[in-house]
């Protein structure tokens, strides 16, 4: 990732390139202070709203009183008008009453959730090992790229005795991403052990069965990379496992990815994830059982994840290929924070809109009741709509966004808000 992933083009905008992206975001507010840094009070003939203030002329003084959604030309009256069949913010029309102070905004990467699933059988001893020298110089090269960056980690704790006598032990993670407090390692909101046994054959059932215990740590926005390291094959059909009737109940990829697709279907949290993982590519002397990990390879390939060979027993560069997996698939975040009322003003929830401008054609998005009713509609939300802080778009819109060769972002504040009927 450049070092120079912001710059600033012209108060009030701020790009960040991605090639071949090019996205522009400016925060649309109404008439505040116009000796407030970082602001300008945007009114005819200045740039209009999907506009940047290169883009001709000079912002004038704005007119009227200082109240939040009051005086100015109003967002979107000027050459940016909306594409065919997009209809504009009510009351966004000539003469209208609504004018506009944009705010430079930061763009910002979407997080990113990274979670361990880490087999924690006799055979694995030495991988576990490499799993805990390795864990904060992982962590800490996303960190570095610039990524808010989460890891959960299901596997036995250290120390943890089994049926039969046997003792098992997970990873302990040493700060600054654990605790170091063995066994209890964890260390959130950065670092979560969750104490799960993982057999050889049964890490997908484990991802699904243990959501309870670690979905509270996830976020709706992030890119979400399930990363199983394990010497057996998901499917141990010709194991010992599986002779004895233990064959688990997720045992091809397709299993899988419904099963992901389950989890929360009315909501957009499984809207981006991955496959990543460490296994066996080959019959090696390393593979449980000689078991070849094809369950595992064919949902890496089904999701753009990144493999790596335990056969091979060099961990280094396979942790350093999964860090960069992550960083090279996060984009662009798709939620906005909500810019503070000018002095004097008040922030309306009812009177904001979301403007687009991708490759050229400006439209504006309606806004749906909340993050369960996007599906594969169009459109805009909350975070909380009864404490507002963020503008989120949905899946759909947000993908568009980031497809785009070039993309402005333009939040309007101090229209009737335009919504889904």
């Amino acid at each position: 990732m450049p070092n120079d992933r912001f710059r600033i083009v012209r108060c009030p905008a701020s790009t960040w390139t991605v090639a071949p992206a090019v996205v522009v975001l400016q925060l649309i507010a109404c008439a505040g202070d116009p000796g407030d840094s970082g602001r300008h009070i945007v009114g005819s003939p200045g740039p209009t709203a999907g506009q940047s203030a290169s883009g001709g002329g000079g912002a004038a003084a704005a007119s009227g009183s200082p109240d939040f959604g009051n005086s100015v030309q109003p967002p979107g009256s000027g050459s940016s008008a909306p594409a065919a069949g997009a209809a504009a913010p009510a009351g966004a029309g000539a003469g209208s009453e609504c004018g506009a102070v944009s705010q430079m905004a930061q763009t910002m990467l979407q997080p990113a959730d990274i979670i361990f699933g880490i087999d924690t059988s006799g055979s694995m001893s030495e991988e576990v090992a490499e799993v805990q020298q390795n864990l904060n110089r992982f962590s800490q090269q996303i960190i570095d790229s610039g990524i808010d960056v989460r890891v959960i980690v299901l596997s036995a704790l250290q120390g943890t005795a089994m049926p039969g006598g046997v003792t098992v032990d997970g990873p302990c993670i040493a700060p600054p991403l654990g605790s170091g407090q063995c066994p209890a390692d964890s260390n959130p909101p950065a670092y979560v052990h969750v104490d799960q046994t993982v057999a050889s054959w049964d890490v997908l059932d484990v991802y699904i069965n243990a959501y309870p215990n670690y979905r509270s740590h996830l976020r709706e926005g992030s890119l979400k990379t399930f990363v199983t390291i394990s010497d057996d094959n998901a499917d141990s059909e010709t194991s010992p496992f599986g002779i004895l009737g233990l064959r688990p109940v997720l045992h091809t990829a397709e299993d899988f990815i419904a099963a992901v697709a389950n989890l929360e279907p009315s909501s957009p949290v499984w809207s981006n994830w991955r496959y990543s993982g460490i296994y066996s590519f080959s019959l090696c002397p390393s593979a449980q059982f000689g078991a070849v990990g094809a369950v595992h390879e064919d949902l890496v390939k089904r999701t753009g994840g990144v493999a790596g060979d335990l056969c091979l027993q060099e961990f280094d560069p396979v942790f350093d290929a999964l860090a960069q997996g992550v960083t090279t698939a996060v984009t662009l975040a798709c939620d906005w924070e909500i810019p503070p009322s000018p002095a004097g003003g008040a922030f309306d929830k009812g009177k904001t809109n979301v403007q687009l401008s991708l490759d050229g054609v400006v439209e504006h998005p309606l806004k749906v009741s909340d993050a369960s009713t996007c599906g594969t509609l169009e459109g805009w939300h909350y975070d909380d709509e009864t404490q507002p802080a963020k503008v989120v778009v949905c899946p759909s819109t947000c993908a568009r966004i980031q497809a785009a060769a070039e993309a402005q972002v333009d939040l309007l504040f101090g229209c009737q808000t335009m919504t889904v009927e």
